[in-house]
């Protein structure tokens, strides 16, 4: 069975900061992320993304990214949403960089 780590990402100074509490099954990994259920999380996965934002490849390579101010808290859910289903679909567990 895949297990994923419980992520947290300081977006204030923009450094990551990964606090693993315990092992959590994906399903309910995803049953929440910063108060977003889990049918609107999908969904995020469907928008289009602004490639002057974001860059999807620097967020699979570990979370390393530039953003306008305005988009931290985005970003934050983002990149753990990003990550956590790329890894899911890959069957990695994440790597703290």
């Amino acid at each position: 069975m895949l297990y994923v780590h419980a992520v947290s990402i300081n977006a204030t100074d923009f450094q990551t900061i990964y606090t693993v509490d315990k092992y959590l099954p994906p399903e309910s990994f995803l049953t929440s992320i910063d108060g977003l259920s889990a049918f609107q999380l999908s969904h995020l996965m469907k928008l289009h993304v602004d490639s002057r934002h974001w860059d999807i490849q620097k967020f699979l390579d570990g979370f390393t990214y530039s953003l306008p101010d305005e988009d931290k808290k985005g970003a934050t859910n983002f990149i753990i949403l990003i990550n956590t289903l790329y890894c899911m679909s890959n069957r990695i567990i994440p790597r703290k960089i």
